[in-house]
């Protein structure tokens, strides 16, 4: 299968790090050009006036809705339009409330068994006008909940999701956990979520799709299942030796290592940067 462990066997496991808390370990040594997992994403959508990709999957949009800003593909659709009101329609224009809006759909699937309490927040001392973002969380809370919210059990994880500290939570996790998927928009997945940063990684994150264009046809014709086009490969840049922590960048090319701490309140100490440890 596509999904998963292309051997068959995990090539990493999950492990607690010293100075960083969850990351991913290599399992055996891994050559360099190798897959060593493909991940869907928990939850994905469109950036922002993108009309190209589907917001529901990511997938190639055959129609787009104006009056939503999203667009859908022949799985997905047809397409049930929201009927977003002025005000929703400019908050659809935040990838955080999109994020937000499936984040709650998922929690209302009690068959998928997630634990967020196990993904990273960005502190709130990275934001400089953090109160008066928070003030205005219930902006992005009740369009959800007028939406999602009716009948919901008291105490339950759904209700918890449509309050402002429900969203406010959230919105720290995608925050520190969401990740570009080509050029068509964020996701946020499972084991993405625990590869730590390194200036000098020995792993790289592409949209599955670009790097292997014939995988979502040719997964539909040996086995009837369906990749998600969302979905993302981890690929070994060099020689990674057993038990050796595998990390990623989570900077562009052209960024700076100060973008860690202005965007993740952190400061990396990898030995790219000339100190001992990573972070």
């Amino acid at each position: 299968a596509v999904e998963g462990h292309p051997a068959g066997e995990p090539m990493l496991r999950e492990a607690f790090v010293p100075g960083k808390g969850r990351g991913m370990i290599a399992t055996r040594a891994v050559h360099s050009g190798s897959i060593m997992f493909v991940e869907a994403p928990l939850l994905c959508t469109t950036t922002p006036g993108v009309r190209h990709a589907c917001g529901l999957c990511l997938g190639d949009a055959v129609e787009f809705c104006e009056l939503c800003d999203e667009g859908t593909c022949v799985i997905c659709g047809p397409h049930a339009c929201k009927q977003p009101d002025k005000a929703e329609r400019e908050l659809r224009g935040s990838v955080w409330y999109q994020l937000y809006e499936r984040y709650v759909g998922l929690v209302q699937q009690e068959e998928v068994e997630v634990d967020w309490s196990a993904f990273a927040r960005v502190p709130t001392s990275v934001y400089e006008d953090w109160d008066k973002f928070a003030a205005a969380a219930e902006l992005f809370v009740s369009p959800v909940r007028r939406r999602m919210g009716f009948d919901q059990p008291a105490g339950s994880a759904t209700s918890r999701a449509l309050t402002k500290e429900g969203f406010l939570d959230f919105y720290r996790l995608a925050r520190a956990n969401s990740a570009a998927v080509g050029d068509r928009g964020s996701a946020i997945f499972r084991m993405h979520a625990c590869l730590n940063h390194s200036c000098s990684p020995n792993a790289v994150a592409l949209r599955l799709m670009d790097y292997f264009p014939g995988a979502l046809a040719q997964e539909g014709a040996t086995s009837g299942s369906r990749l998600h086009p969302g979905s993302i490969a981890i690929l070994a840049e060099r020689d990674i030796s057993a038990d050796e922590e595998v990390c990623i960048s989570y900077l562009h090319p052209d960024e700076e290592r100060e973008e860690l701490t202005r965007r993740y309140g952190f400061t990396c100490r990898c030995p790219a940067c000339g100190s001992s440890g990573e972070a």
